[in-house]
C-alpha cells in the first residue's frame, strides 16, 4: 500500500472511532437519562397504577430506538472513507487545497491506465503530497468536541445515578425495577393505610349505615371517597361516594338502606383496600303501644292517656306500654337520637317503661335560654338476642317549660318622687300559663345588711293548686291586684330612697318579677312643687310638638291634594302622602306613646298628686280631662286621619281618577284640622289653667297672710277691750300695708289676665269683678288706717270681710266646666236648687212689697245673684238656663230701679217676669240634664258598638273553627291529638268571649233591650263552650255559635250610625198598634230609641225563626234520649227569652206613652 494511502487510512480509522464513540455515549447519556427522570418520577409520584409502568418503560424504549436511528451514522463508522478523511483535513489545512484528495485518487489508478492523464504528473502531484502530509499536522483533522458534549453528558447522567442511588438506594433499586419490569409486583411502600373503624357486617333494613375512616400512619390524605359495591340484576355495580372531614377521620353516613352491599375506602396512595361486605337484614319492629302522661303533681292534673305525638310539660312522667312483632332481649327510649332511657321487658316481645316511669325533662341550656321548650323526637329501639336493633319511626316530642309568672307594673308607671307622707297606690298584673299563687309588692329600703324588706300582699290565691283538665290550658290565669303603701310609718328622710319590686308565684314554684324596679324619692314639699312645675312643662311640651307634627301633616296633606288637583303626576301625590303619614304618625306617637306622650304625662303627673295627697282638686281634674281628651283625639280623629291617608294613598297608587283620590284625601284633611283645632283648645286651656293657678296660688296666699293677720287683730282687740296691752299696732299696720300693695298687684295681673281673651278669662273677670263690687280693696286699706288708728275692733272686722271675699274669688278662679257628665249633672242639680233658693227669696221680697215695704236692695242683691248664675250656667252648657237667669237678673235691676223712683207697679211686674225667667231657666235645666243622659247613653252605647264589632269577628273565626274541626273528624273517622287541642282552644275562647260579651252586656244596663240581647248571646257562647268541652262539634254546638254570632250582628246592625231603611215586609214587633204606630213622635217630645225600637224586631223574628227550627227539632227527637231532652231545653230557654221580650215591650209601652201625656201620642 502506498505510503499515502496508509497515512490516510490510518487518519480515517482514528475518525470512524471517534466517531462511535462520540455517538455511543450520546444515546446512552439521552437514554440513561431519560430512564432516571421516569424512575425519579415514579419514586416521587409513586403511582399504583401498572399501565402507567408499561407507558414509561415504552418511552424509554422509543427513545433509544429513536437514538440508535438518529445517531446510526455515527455508530457504523461508515462514513469515514480515506477520501473523507483526506477531505477533512484538506478543510482543516487549506494550504494542501486538493492535491491531498487528488493525489489519493492518482494512487488508485493503474500507470498506464489511457484515461488517467499523464503518469509523471500523476507521480509529481502523489509525491508532492506526500511530502506536503509529512509536514502537516494530522490531529487537526479530528474534532474533540462531540466526544467530549458525549463524555460530558455521559458524566451527568452518571453523577445523577450516583446520587439517587446515594441519596435512595432502595428507591433507586425499586425504581429501576418497576420502570424494567412493570410486569413484576414491585409497589412502591404506601403513605397511607386506611383503616374502616369497627365496620359494620351486619345493617337493620331501613336502618343507616354509618362508618368512619381514619389513616393508621396518622396523617390524613387530603380527600378520601368510599366505593360501594352492590349486585343488581346480577350485574356488579361500583359507585364512588366522598366522605367528610371530622377531625382526624373521614366519616360518611345513609339513611334508608334496603339491600346489602359491599365497599371499602380509596384515598391518597392507598387503594388496595379489601372490599367490606354488609348484609342487610329486617330489624326488630314495634307492633303497637300506648301513651299515658301525669303532669307534674303541682299542675293539678291528673294522669290521662295521650296521643304518640307528645307534648308534655317538663317534668311529667310518661308511662309507655307495648309490644314487639319479634321476640326482644331489650328495649329503650331514645330522645333526639342520644338521650335513652331502658325499658323493661317483661315477655319475650313486650316492653313498659319502669315503675318510676320514663321523666321527660328539658336540657339545661334550653331551659335557661328560652325558658320556653324543646321540639325534638323521640322512639323506641329494641334489640333482639343477636344484637340486631331496630328503632321505630320517630314520633314528635315537644317538652314545655313552666315558666315563671309574667309580672306587670300598671302603677306606678315611672319612679316617683314624694313627700315622706304620700301613700303609694301600687297595683299590677300576673300571668302564669297554669295558676298564679300570689302577687306580692317588695319594699325594700337601704342596702347591704342593713336594707330592710317590706312585702305587701296584691293578691293570694288559694293553697293548693286548682283542679284543671290539661296542663296547656287555652287562656293563661290572669290575675290583678293593688294594695297602698303609706310612707309615713317608715319615717322616711328627705333624699332617701325605696325600690319597689312585684314578684308573683306560681304552684311550682317559680318566682316572676317585673323587668323593672321602681324607685321612690322623698322629696321636699318645695321640690315637689318644682317637680309638678316640670312635669306640667314637659306636658305642655309634648302637647306643642303634637299640634307642630299635626299641622305639618294637614299641611303636607294639602298639597297633596293641590297637586292631584293641578293634575300632577302621581309620583308627586305620592311623596306629598307618604309626608303627612310620617307627620301624623309622628303627632300620633306624641300623643299617645306609652311613655313619653302627652297622656301618659298627663296621668303620670296625675298619679304623682294623688299620691302625695296634694290637695288640688283643679288640677286633678284639670288632668283627668286632659288625658281622656288625647285618648279621644288620638282614638277618633288622629286614627281616622291615618286611615284616611292609607285609601288615598292605595288610590292614587291605583290609578284612579283624581276626584276619586282627593275624597279620603279630604276627608283627612278634615279629621287632622279635628285634632289640631282639639290640641290648640287643650293647649289653650291648660295653659291658662296654669295661669289660673299661679293667680289662685297667689290669691291663695294672700288670704292665709291675711287670715293670719286677723286673728293677731282680732287679740289685740279683745285685749283693747279688756284693757291690757295689745299687739304692736305699727308691725301690724306694715304688714296690713304689705298685703294692701300685694293685692293691688294681683288685681292689676288680674286684670291683664281678664283682658287676655284666653279660654278662662271669663272666670278670672268674675273674681274680679266680685273684688271690685265687694270692695276688697277698699276694705284692706281702711283695716290699714283702722289699725293706725288703733282700732283694732274695725280692723278685724275688715280683714275678716276682705279674706271672706278672697275666698270667694278663688272659688270664682277656680271653677270650670267637668267634663265627666255625672259631675256636670251633679252641678246643673245644684243650680236648679239655686235657683229655687233665689225663687223663694224672691217671693219673699214680692210679698214684702205687697206690704209696701222697699225691697229694691233685695231684688238688687237678687240681680248680683241672678248674673252670677247666668255665668256659672254658662260654664256648665246650659246656654238656654243661663240666658233665661240672664233676663231674670236684667228684670230684678229693673224692679230695683222702679222700686226706687216709686214704680210700684213697674216693680211688681219686673218680680213677677223675673220669677217666670227663674222658673224657665229652671225647667231648661231639666232639658239639659235629659240631654246629659242621652249623651251619656249614646257614648256608652257607641263604645258597645266597638265592642260587639270585635266580638264578631271574634265569634266568626270561632265558628269557622268548629266546622273545620268537625269536618275533619268525620272525614278521617278518628279524633287526632290536634284536632282535640283545637276543640279545648276553641272551648276556651268562646267562655273568653261569653265573659267579654256579659261585660259588655252590664256596660248597657241602663238599656234593658241591649242588656237581654248581649245576655242572650253569651248565654249561647256558654253553652256552645260546654258543648265544646265535651268535645261536641256537631249540629248543636253549630247552631248555639250561629245564634250567638246572629245575636251580635243584630246589635251591631241597630247601632249604627246611618239612617234605617224602609222595610215594607218587615215584621211589626208585638204592641197594638194604634195612635200613630210606625211614625217618628213630634219633635221636641221625648222620643223612643229608634236602635231599640230595631233590635226588639229583628229579636223578634230571631225567636220566631229559632222556634221553627226546634218545632223540627222536636218532630225527629221523638222518645226520651239525648236529642229530644236538648229540645226541651231548648224550649224553655225560647220561651223565657219570649217572656223577657214581651216584658220589655210592656216597658217600652208604658215608657212613651207617660211621656206622651196619656194615649193622646205616639203609641206602640
Amino acid at each position: 500500500m502506498h505510503p499515502l494511502k496508509q497515512q490516510v487510512e490510518q487518519l480515517a480509522s482514528r475518525l470512524r472511532r471517534r466517531g462511535r464513540a462520540a455517538a455511543g455515549l450520546t444515546v446512552v447519556s439521552l437514554v440513561v437519562g431519560a430512564a432516571l427522570a421516569l424512575m425519579l418520577a415514579d419514586a416521587l409520584l409513586r403511582p399504583s397504577d401498572p399501565g402507567l409502568r408499561w407507558i414509561a418503560l415504552g418511552l424509554v424504549l422509543g427513545l433509544a430506538a429513536w437514538a440508535l436511528y438518529r445517531w446510526r451514522e455515527g455508530l457504523s463508522g461508515r462514513g469515514w472513507t480515506p477520501l473523507a478523511a483526506a477531505r477533512r483535513l484538506e478543510q482543516r489545512q487549506p494550504a494542501l487545497g486538493s492535491r491531498l484528495s487528488s493525489a489519493l485518487a492518482f494512487v488508485d489508478q493503474r500507470e498506464d491506465d489511457p484515461l488517467a492523464g499523464s503518469s509523471d504528473l500523476r507521480r509529481a502531484v502523489v509525491m508532492r503530497a506526500t511530502s506536503e502530509l509529512e509536514r502537516v499536522d494530522v490531529e487537526t483533522a479530528l474534532d474533540r468536541a462531540p466526544l467530549q458534549r458525549g463524555l460530558r453528558a455521559a458524566g451527568a447522567v452518571a453523577a445523577a445515578a450516583l446520587l439517587f442511588l446515594f441519596v435512595a438506594p432502595h428507591a433507586f433499586l425499586l425504581a429501576g425495577q418497576r420502570l424494567a419490569a412493570p410486569w413484576a409486583q414491585a409497589y412502591w411502600p404506601r403513605l397511607h393505610h386506611l383503616e374502616v373503624v369497627d365496620p359494620p357486617t351486619r345493617l337493620a333494613r331501613g336502618g343507616r349505615f354509618e362508618t368512619s375512616v381514619i389513616d393508621a400512619s396518622g396523617t390524613l390524605p387530603e380527600s378520601v371517597a368510599l366505593q360501594f359495591r352492590s349486585e343488581t340484576n346480577g350485574r356488579s355495580r361500583v359507585d364512588e361516594t366522598p366522605m367528610r372531614p371530622a377531625g382526624d377521620r373521614f366519616v360518611l353516613d345513609r339513611e334508608n338502606v334496603q339491600r346489602s352491599f359491599a365497599f371499602r375506602a380509596v384515598g391518597g396512595d392507598d387503594e388496595t383496600m379489601r372490599w367490606i361486605e354488609v348484609e342487610v337484614v329486617d330489624p326488630p319492629a314495634v307492633e303497637k303501644f300506648s301513651v299515658e302522661v301525669a303532669p307534674p303533681e303541682y299542675t293539678g292534673v291528673a294522669p290521662a292517656g295521650s296521643d304518640r305525638h307528645l307534648r308534655v310539660l317538663d317534668g311529667s312522667r310518661v308511662t309507655l306500654r307495648g309490644e314487639a312483632k319479634a321476640p326482644i332481649a331489650a328495649a329503650q327510649v331514645r330522645v333526639g337520637g342520644a338521650v335513652a332511657t331502658p325499658l323493661e321487658v317483661s315477655a319475650p316481645r313486650a316492653f313498659a317503661t319502669g315503675p318510676a316511669g320514663w321523666r321527660v325533662r328539658l336540657q339545661e341550656s334550653d331551659a335557661e335560654s328560652l325558658p320556653g321548650s324543646e321540639s325534638t323526637s323521640y322512639a323506641i329501639g329494641l334489640a333482639a338476642a343477636d344484637g340486631m336493633r331496630g328503632e321505630s319511626k320517630p314520633w314528635r316530642l315537644r317538652i314545655e317549660a313552666d315558666p315563671p309568672p309574667v309580672v306587670e307594673w300598671d302603677t306606678p308607671g315611672e319612679d316617683l318622687y314624694l313627700a315622706p307622707t304620700a301613700v303609694i297606690r301600687v297595683s299590677g298584673r300576673a300571668a302564669d300559663n297554669l295558676a298564679v299563687a300570689n302577687l306580692t309588692l317588695v319594699a325594700k329600703r337601704g342596702v347591704g345588711e342593713a336594707a330592710v324588706t317590706q312585702r305587701v300582699a296584691l293578691w293570694q290565691g288559694a293553697a293548693d293548686p286548682p283542679k284543671r283538665d290539661t296542663a296547656f290550658p287555652a287562656a293563661a290565669d290572669r290575675q290583678t291586684g293593688a294594695a297602698e303603701l303609706p310612707l309615713g310609718p317608715m319615717q322616711l328622710a328627705f333624699g332617701e330612697q325605696l325600690s319597689l319590686t312585684l314578684e308573683a308565684e306560681d304552684y311550682r314554684p317559680g318566682t316572676g318579677r317585673a323587668t323593672a324596679e321602681r324607685r321612690v324619692t322623698i322629696i321636699t314639699p318645695e321640690e315637689l312643687d318644682e317637680l309638678l312645675a316640670d312635669r306640667q312643662t314637659q306636658l305642655l311640651q309634648a302637647m306643642q310638638r303634637a299640634l307642630a307634627d299635626q299641622r305639618q301633616a294637614r299641611e303636607d296633606a294639602r298639597r297633596a291634594d293641590g297637586a292631584l288637583q293641578a293634575g300632577a303626576p302621581a309620583a308627586e301625590a305620592l311623596d306629598g302622602i307618604a309626608l303627612a303619614g310620617d307627620a301624623q304618625r309622628l303627632a300620633d306617637q306624641a300623643v299617645s306613646e306609652p311613655k313619653r306622650g302627652a297622656a301618659q304625662l298627663a296621668r303620670g303627673l296625675l298619679e304623682q298628686l294623688t299620691m302625695n295627697g296634694a290637695a288640688r282638686p283643679e288640677l286633678q281634674s284639670q288632668l283627668e280631662q286632659v288625658a281622656e281628651r288625647l285618648d279621644a283625639v288620638a282614638q277618633q280623629a288622629m286614627n281616622e286621619a291615618s286611615r284616611a291617608l292609607a285609601k288615598a294613598r292605595q288610590a292614587v297608587a291605583a290609578g284612579e281618577p283624581a276626584d276619586r283620590s282627593r275624597e279620603p284625601l279630604a276627608e283627612a284633611i278634615d279629621q287632622q284640622s279635628a285634632a289640631a283645632a282639639e290640641l290648640e283648645a287643650l293647649i289653650d286651656e291648660l295653659g291658662d289653667w296654669n295661669q289660673l293657678e299661679r293667680l289662685a296660688t297667689r290669691l291663695g296666699e294672700l288670704r292665709d297672710d291675711l287670715q293670719q293677720l286677723q286673728s293677731r287683730t282680732a287679740r289685740g282687740a279683745a285685749a283693747q277691750a279688756a284693757g291690757a296691752a295689745a299687739e304692736d299696732g305699727e308691725q301690724i299696720a306694715e304688714e296690713q300695708a304689705d298685703i294692701a300693695r300685694r293685692f293691688e298687684k294681683l288685681q292689676q295681673a288680674m286684670k291683664d289676665a281678664a283682658q287676655s281673651g284666653a279660654p278662662a278669662s271669663d272666670r278670672v273677670a268674675d273674681a274680679l269683678a266680685q273684688s271690685q263690687s265687694r270692695g276688697t280693696a277698699s276694705k284692706l286699706r281702711d283695716a290699714q288706717r283702722d289699725v293706725q288708728q288703733d282700732a283694732l275692733g274695725r280692723a278685724s272686722q275688715s280683714q275678716q270681710s276682705a279674706a271672706e271675699d278672697m275666698a270667694q274669688m278663688l272659688d270664682a278662679l277656680r271653677q270650670q266646666t267637668p267634663t265627666d257628665a255625672d259631675k256636670l249633672a251633679s252641678e246643673l242639680r245644684e243650680a236648679r236648687d239655686q235657683l229655687q233658693k233665689m225663687r223663694d227669696q224672691l217671693d219673699q221680697a214680692r210679698d214684702q212689697q205687697a206690704r209696701g215695704e222697699n225691697v229694691s236692695p233685695q231684688n238688687e242683691q237678687l240681680a248680683q245673684q241672678a248674673q252670677q248664675m247666668a255665668q256659672k250656667l254658662d260654664r256648665l252648657t246650659a246656654p238656654d238656663a243661663s240666658q233665661s237667669a240672664q233676663s231674670a237678673s236684667g228684670e230684678m235691676s229693673q224692679a230695683s230701679q222702679a222700686g226706687e223712683q216709686g214704680g210700684r207697679q213697674e216693680e211688681r211686674e219686673a218680680m213677677e217676669q223675673a220669677d217666670q225667667d227663674l222658673a224657665d231657666a229652671q225647667q231648661k235645666i231639666d232639658e239639659r240634664l235629659e240631654e246629659l243622659e242621652e249623651e251619656q247613653m249614646r257614648r256608652i252605647l257607641d263604645q258597645v258598638a266597638e265592642l260587639v264589632e270585635g266580638f264578631i269577628r271574634r265569634q266568626t273565626e270561632a265558628l269557622d273553627g268548629t266546622l273545620r274541626a268537625d269536618s275533619e273528624r268525620q272525614s278521617s273517622g278518628v279524633e287526632p291529638a290536634a284536632i282535640k287541642d283545637a276543640i279545648e282552644t276553641l272551648a276556651g275562647d268562646e267562655r273568653t268571649l261569653a265573659t267579654d260579651v256579659e261585660d259588655a252586656a252590664q256596660l248597657a244596663a241602663m238599656r234593658k233591650v241591649f242588656n237581654l240581647a248581649l245576655l242572650a248571646a253569651a248565654d249561647e257562647l256558654r253553652a256552645a263552650a260546654e258543648l265544646l268541652d265535651r268535645g261536641d262539634t256537631g249540629r248543636e254546638t253549630q247552631r248555639r255559635e250561629m245564634a250567638a254570632l246572629s245575636r251580635l250582628k243584630h246589635v251591631a246592625q241597630v247601632l249604627r250610625r246611618e239612617p234605617p231603611e224602609p222595610d215594607p215586609d218587615a215584621e211589626q214587633p208585638p204592641g197594638d198598634g194604634g195612635g200613630q204606630g210606625g211614625q217618628q213622635p213630634p219633635e221636641g217630645e221625648p222620643p223612643i230609641d229608634i236602635a231599640e225600637l230595631k233590635l226588639i224586631r229583628l229579636m223578634q223574628v230571631e225567636l220566631k225563626a229559632q222556634t221553627a227550627v226546634l218545632t223540627a227539632d222536636l218532630a225527629d227527637a221523638a222518645g226520651d234520649g239525648p236529642p229530644a231532652e236538648q229540645a226541651k231545653q231548648r224550649s224553655a230557654e225560647l220561651a223565657a227569652q219570649q217572656r223577657q221580650l214581651a216584658e220589655l215591650v210592656q216597658e217600652l209601652m208604658q215608657r212613651n206613652n207617660n211621656a206622651q201625656g196619656g194615649d193622646d201620642g205616639f203609641n206602640l
